[in-house]
Order: C-alpha cells, then structure tokens, then sequence
C-alpha cells in the first residue's frame, strides 16, 4: 500500500491568499484560525489512517505465518483421525476374532456336557417336535427271555407319555391294565385278533403286539418303547437314598415279609417302595389306586433325583443311568442319557398324570373288565396327536391346575 506524503504545513501567510482581499483583519485572522483548526484535524485524521495502514501491513504479513498454522494444526488432526481409525478397526477386528473364540469356546462346552453316548443326538421327535413314548411295567419271570415273544412276560402298568413340542412338560396316560379293547392279531396268528383285556396283548405278542394294540386305539404313533421292571427299581431308588411318598390309608402287604404301610409321610427304600406301588387289594378302587400310587411313586423318584442332583450333572446322571439299566429295556434308537439330559430341566410339577376315560368296571363273558369311555378317550387321544393335551386336561379338568 503507498504511503501519504508528509508535507510542511502552510504558513499564515499561505493561507491568505484563499481569503476575499475585501475582509477586515479581524474578519481575517477569525477565518485563519477556523482553517488552522480544521487543517490539524486533517493531519490527525491522515496520522490516525498512516497507523492503520501499518497495522494492516503488519496483519498481512503475518497472516500466512498463522494460516500455515492452522494447515499444520489441520494435517495433525488429520493425521490423528488417521491413527483413530486404524486404531478402532484393529479393535472391530480383535472383536470379531473374540467373539469366534467365544463361539468356538461355547460349542466344546456344549459338546462336553452333551451325553457322551451321542454328543448332540437327541432324542428322535415327530416334524412337530412332540415325542410319544410306551411305557410298559413289566414283571419278567425269566429275566432273559425276548420280549417279542409270548408267554414270558406279563405287564401290569401301560402308560403313554405324550412330550408336546414345547418340552416343557409330559403328560403321562395310564391304561388300566383291565381295560376292554381289541387287540389285533398276534404275528403268528395264534392269538389276538379279537376284544379283550389290554394287557392281554402283551401276554400273547411280546412289546410289538402291545404297541399295535395302543396305536389301534389310540390312534396315535408311538415314537418309543420302554420296558421297565420295577422290580429293577429297588436298586435304582436305593441309589438316590430312597424317596418320601404319602400313604393314604394303612395297609398290610399281601406280600412276604407282609409290612405294615402306616398312613401318612414315609421314607421308603427300594424294597419298600415296590412292596407298596404292588398293593391294590386292600383299596377300594383296586387297580386304579395302584395306578395312582405308582404315579405318586415316579415324581417323587424325580423329586429325589432332582435334590440329590442326578439329573443336572452329566457325570451324576451317567451313573444313574447305569443304576437304571438293569430295570430298563429301550428299543435301539431310544437313548436313556439323551432322554435325561434333553428333558433336565423338568420337575415333578411339569408331569401331569392322567388315567384313560373309562366308565369304570363291568363284566363282559364273565370277567371282570374295565369299559373304555369311548367318546372322552377320542377326544383325549385327538388331542394328543395334535398336540394339544394341555387345552384339553384344563377343559376336563376346569378345577386343576395347567400344571397337573
């Protein structure tokens, strides 16, 4: 920017020569002194614009020293914002390798809790997710003889156990063992065939004319066939230190050494236990109390099984299971330990016990026999096959719980 010229102030004298020549002197020196004031305001104005002009040049000359500043300050943060990111996706990636190890980490624990007969393989189910299992309560007089054979077993307990696709529960269908229907054909022609009490089919078939028998009036697939012998299962109630059953009324075994049941609360071991799920002669209900009691019977078994931790510690339950073999007979693609582990979690309040709809006792060609309500059963049944046990025990059952 140029600079103002400095140049000497006019004189008086200058100055006169711009006033009319007809002016007094006192005219005069009044109009030189409003000149005078007025050129120092000048000089100070152009003074005060000299300095601002230098300041100016100052600013300019400074300026690119603080815009290279601010471009230093710019590339440091940039550089920052650089180093951030390559920070945060080594993170992300530290992350994602943390949570494959996880992953990888969870599955060996679950294969090392999974039953270490099938690691995984659980339990066959229909494409709903229910399973229906036949549980057969067996007293083998021989305790090697085949079980599709007969003449060598006789079974006093039949139950269904329907599992819903929920798996939170099992419901448990007990067939009098009395109960009147038609049993098919046995496989050598022999027997069967015609209408007689259930259990009948077992003493002429083995287990497989049992099944056809229940499917026949069910109406339902079985998934699974368990035999158990109870008298098997002393040494598997001994092996959780014997349960605590309610004796409703006392009784005296029909059975040598003949004990004596007292009603109330009792600790039962497993000779006990099985001397007292026997008994239904000194009821008035018979076989029917028998039933209950043999239900009574296998919650409170889970129960103890369940306080002693059996059921929730793989090592403890593989140990169970081996207490349980012997009183125990599956068909091949049903696993004892994967049934246990799947199914861990229920509790004797998620089993819900219910007796075949039947119209109670009659005769039929002079034996005594159990007359199925046929109607309910459809009904019951119906449900089973379409999983809707649970709406239908509540409708039959309006003052019970969901839970049984």
């Amino acid at each position: 920017m140029k600079e103002f010229e400095k140049k000497p102030s006019p004189s008086r004298e200058g100055l006169s020569k711009f006033l009319p020549t007809s002016m007094s002197d006192a005219s005069m020196r009044r109009r030189l002194t409003e000149y005078e004031i007025q050129l120092q305001d000048l000089q100070s104005y152009v003074r005060s614009l000299e300095a601002e002009t230098v300041h100016l040049r100052k600013k300019i000359e400074e300026a690119p020293k603080e815009f290279m500043i601010i471009e230093n300050k710019l590339r440091e943060a940039n550089r920052q914002l650089v180093q951030a990111f390559n920070q945060n996706e080594k993170l992300v990636n530290a992350l994602y390798e943390a949570r494959e190890q996880i992953t990888a980490l969870k599955e060996e624990v679950d294969k090392l809790c999974a039953p270490p007969s099938t690691y995984g393989v659980y339990l066959s189910a229909n494409e709903d997710g229910t399973v229906n299992i036949l549980l057969l309560g067996t007293d083998s007089r021989d305790p090697d003889a085949p079980i599709d054979q007969a003449g060598k077993w006789r079974t006093d307990t039949i139950v269904l156990m329907h599992i819903p696709a929920s798996h939170d529960k099992a419901y448990l269908i007990s067939f009098p063992r009395d109960l009147w229907v038609h049993v098919p054909a046995s496989k050598d022609g022999q027997f069967g065939n015609t209408m007689a009490k259930i259990n009948a089919a077992y003493a002429w078939g083995g287990a497989p004319l049992m099944v056809q028998t229940v499917e026949e009036y069910t109406g339902v697939r079985m998934d699974h066939v368990v035999l158990i012998d109870f008298g098997g299962f002393v040494k598997v109630t001994d092996a959780v230190g014997g349960v605590d059953m309610n004796v409703e009324r006392t009784i005296t075994s029909i059975h040598k050494p003949h004990r004596k049941f007292t009603k109330g609360m009792n600790h039962f071991d497993g000779a006990e236990a099985l001397d007292y799920i026997r008994q239904r002669k000194q009821f008035p209900n018979g076989d029917f109390t028998r039933m209950k009691n043999q239900q009574l019977f296998l919650k409170a078994l889970l129960d103890k099984a369940v306080s002693v931790g059996t059921v929730t510690n793989i090592g403890a339950l593989k140990d169970f299971v081996t207490s349980v073999a012997d009183a125990i007979v599956v068909d091949q693609s049903f696993s004892l330990i994967d049934l246990g582990w799947q199914f861990r979690s229920l509790r004797s309040e998620n089993l819900v016990f219910m007796i075949s709809p039947h119209n109670g006792t009659g005769t039929v060609d002079g034996q005594s026999v159990v007359l199925s309500d046929r109607e309910k059963a459809l009904g019951l049944y119906d449900a089973v096959a379409k999983d809707t046990v649970g709406a239908w025990y509540a409708q039959a059952n309006p003052s019970s719980e969901a839970g049984g």
